[in-house]
């Protein structure tokens, strides 16, 4: 078991750094008064939804596999005794992966009480001198009539990353895997959280909430999902209570930043188109929903595209001298 996390430990130091970085970042920001308690068991409940369609895949594979053997219950019982320590690693990543989730809800909720929402106007004004008009009013005409299954596409994201996420755990360990799983963390802390308080900003949703100023709302709100959920974020930030999923903060979108590591990951698979018409998808449907300006998605395409080769960088660097030869995955 020892020998399994020395394996994994190229991405297992980074993810440590990653939520030593956030800890401290949440502590001073709760001694100030700003943050809240992170909600760890909660996120560690939403976290575990990962976990059956990952069991259930590798066990259909184990039946798979066996369906030829003499004894296909000696098999059976062999295969899961060696799966073990992955499934170990696999229980590990879930408490890490809500670990990460808790602090960066309880950083993100904190950040108008710390450093205020003033970047909306700059932004905006920026694009609508930029492209003549504001994207989201550009982007309506041309999508008006698929916004539902954009929508529908757009909320996929997080059972998607976790699927994602819990593959790679399970997956054997490789230069390739590490880098994966720590540039997934390191998005959250260095663009949702470092990032994000450069430019502290609630999006075009809640523009005209913010200043009083009638600029996106006739266009944008939509009588679906997506008004719930801003009604539910806006009311929580407004009475300044803490709830699952809660918090507002539009620069830089990490669903743009985490769908981009979705074609990253998935770049030498069959999965890989797909994978960028979801990107594509995700991309729109940002601006078109009102949840992100163009900037935000700019900016988080260009950090995660940095952050992806920091990490293949950091992976190399960390990766055990035992297993290194092993590794012929390139990491750029």
């Amino acid at each position: 078991m020892r020998g399994q996390f020395r394996s994994d430990a190229a991405w297992l130091v980074v993810v440590a750094g990653c939520l030593l970085v956030l800890s401290l970042f949440w502590t001073t920001l709760y001694w100030q008064g700003a943050a809240a308690t992170p909600l760890l068991t909660s996120n560690l409940t939403i976290t575990a939804l990962g976990l059956p369609p990952t069991i259930t895949g590798w066990l259909l594979l184990t039946c798979w596999r066996i369906r030829h053997d003499d004894s296909p219950a000696r098999g059976f019982i062999q295969r899961s005794f060696a799966a073990v320590p992955r499934l170990t690693i696999l229980a590990l990543g879930l408490l890490l992966v809500s670990t990460c989730a808790g602090l960066f809800g309880a950083i993100k909720f904190g950040m108008p009480f710390a450093v205020g929402f003033w970047a909306d106007q700059p932004i905006a004004d920026f694009e609508r001198l930029l492209l003549g008009h504001d994207p989201a009013h550009l982007l309506k005409p041309v999508f008006d009539d698929f916004v539902v299954p954009i929508e529908a596409c757009y909320y996929s994201w997080l059972p998607l990353q976790l699927l994602l996420l819990y593959i790679l755990f399970a997956l054997p360990p490789s230069r390739f895997r590490a880098q994966a799983i720590s540039a997934y963390f390191l998005g959250f802390t260095l663009l949702g959280t470092f990032v994000a308080y450069v430019l502290p900003s609630v999006g075009p949703i809640f523009y005209d909430r913010l200043t009083g100023v009638a600029r996106f709302d006739p266009e944008i709100l939509v009588p679906t999902r997506t008004g719930y959920v801003a009604d539910y974020l806006w009311d929580h930030y407004s009475a300044r209570a803490m709830e699952l999923g809660g918090g507002i903060s539009a620069f830089p979108s990490l669903h743009v930043a985490i769908a981009l590591w979705f074609v990253l990951v998935l770049r030498r698979t069959i999965l890989v188109v797909p994978a960028f018409l979801y990107f594509a998808i995700i991309c729109i449907g940002s601006v078109l929903l009102g949840w992100h300006y163009v900037s935000d998605g700019a900016a988080s395409i260009v950090g995660m595209a940095l952050i992806w080769r920091l990490s293949g960088q950091l992976a190399a660097a960390l990766e055990p001298r035992e297993i290194r030869p092993a590794s012929t995955v390139r990491t750029a």
